[in-house]
């Protein structure tokens, strides 16, 4: 009541525990948050990584739908990026900006145009519809990564869902990789 005496038990930060505290009257003790923790540094939070399966496939769709790139595609994307959905997103996008940087580099360098991919040039094409127009530098990078021995000669058709995945990351993983020797 109003005369009371009664004090409520007060927590660490001193504020009057909910319910009248833990048992014996005092506060619950919390442990402290370890540094691994996702955000427990204030003004540092973790990046952006889905933690499980559902999640990853959520993050794929997420990512396909905001920019209009096919599920595989976005899934591969994330996988290259190590699941951070900004650095995928932004992966996707450098890929157009890395071919167009490409083509003039084998255009200035005489290098003759390649050969027919059986399929695989459209179907990335129709995976990442933000590389319309860029056939031919898509064609361009597929005939370079034959050459280089990273991805082998297939057509589309007789490729499993496995092996179709396997050109998608082939490539961004070269994309990746031209980012990074460019910083």
């Amino acid at each position: 009541g109003e005369g009371s005496t009664r004090r409520e038990p007060r927590s660490r930060a001193g504020s009057a525990a909910p319910g009248g505290g833990a048992a014996g009257g005092a506060a619950p003790i919390r442990p402290p948050r370890r540094a691994s923790e996702p955000n427990s540094r204030p003004g540092n939070p973790a990046p952006r990584r889905p933690s499980t399966q559902r999640g990853r496939t959520a993050s794929a769709a997420s990512l396909a739908a905001t920019l209009g790139v096919s599920e595989p595609y976005a899934e591969v994307a994330l996988d290259v990026a190590s699941g951070v959905l900004d650095e995928a997103a932004a992966l996707v996008l450098e890929h157009q900006a890395y071919l167009s940087e490409r083509l003039r580099a084998d255009a200035a360098a005489g290098t003759p145009p390649a050969a027919p991919t059986l399929g695989v040039a459209e179907a990335v094409v129709q995976a990442n519809p933000n590389l319309e127009g860029s056939e031919m530098s898509v064609r361009r990078h597929l005939a370079r990564l034959h050459r280089s021995g990273r991805l082998s000669r297939m057509s589309w058709n007789s490729m499993t869902a496995e092996q179709r995945s396997q050109v998608f990351r082939v490539m961004l993983e070269d994309v990746a990789e031209n980012g990074r020797r460019a910083r």
